[in-house]
Order: structure tokens, then C-alpha cells, then sequence
């Protein structure tokens, strides 16, 4: 250890030696030994520290432990509904996307039915069947 007991009355700072650096503990093996002591609030965030550790791996073990049981066994799935198919799945989407588009095409027909008929266009005619077909080309 080291004292500046007087150091404001001009002593000099005295070291420490040698001796002071190593313990006699455990029969004076001479191997060295540091001590070092941390602030009241460095110290507090160390002791958290080693709480949180101590906390998380108790609940690693819970978890383990509550595993146990669980881990290897087989899954039973005989009571859940059938997966729906690739076809299946792919032809709902298909229909809910063209539904709005088809009810909008009819109605794109029937106004345009009424246009025709109204400007002496009847069904049937070249000028009739062009004016459909716009329709559909624009549903595609």
C-alpha cells in the first residue's frame, strides 16, 4: 500500500513495495493478488449484473426442463381440417379477384347494350358484335 497522509504539508508519496503486491494467503505461494474495489454505484450495477445473469439462467432452465416432456414427440395431426391444394387455393384467389371485374364488365355491357339499341344498332349486327368485343378486350 502507498500513503500520502501529509501529502498538502510537502512528504513525498511513498510507493509500495514489493511485498505488498503479493499474499502470504493460502501458505505465501508468492503468486501476486490485486484487489480491486469498485464505487457504491459501480459496485450496485455489477451486483445487478450477476442478479440478471442469475435470473436468466434460471429461466433457462425452467425452459429446459419444461421442454423435457415435449422434445421428440410426435405431432398429431388427425384432428385438423385438410390443407387446401395448390389448384384449390389458386382458383379462390382467381375467382375473388375476377368477381368485382366481371360484375363491372356486365355492367359495362348492359350500359352499353342500351347505347347501342338506343342509336338503332341492333344484337346481331357487325357494328353490334365490335362494340362487345371492345368490352371484353378491355376485361382482359
Amino acid at each position: 500500500m502507498w500513503s500520502n497522509a501529509s501529502a498538502g504539508s510537502g512528504s513525498a508519496i511513498t510507493a509500495p513495495n514489493r511485498e505488498a503486491f503479493y499474499s502470504t494467503v493460502g501458505g505465501g505461494d508468492g503468486r501476486p493478488t490485486l484487489t480491486q474495489t469498485l464505487s457504491p454505484s459501480e459496485q450496485a450495477l455489477y451486483n445487478q449484473e450477476a442478479r440478471t445473469k442469475g435470473l436468466l439462467g434460471g429461466l433457462g432452465e425452467q425452459g429446459a426442463k419444461s421442454l423435457y416432456g415435449v422434445v421428440g414427440r410426435t405431432l398429431d395431426f388427425s384432428g385438423m381440417p385438410a390443407a387446401p391444394t395448390s389448384t384449390g387455393a389458386r382458383q379462390d384467389a382467381y375467382d375473388a379477384i375476377m368477381s368485382r371485374v366481371n360484375e363491372e364488365t356486365g355492367r359495362s355491357k348492359d350500359r352499353q347494350n342500351s347505347t347501342l339499341i338506343a342509336a338503332g344498332i341492333r344484337p346481331g349486327t357487325k357494328a353490334y358484335q365490335d362494340a362487345m368485343y371492345a368490352i371484353d378486350r378491355g376485361a382482359n
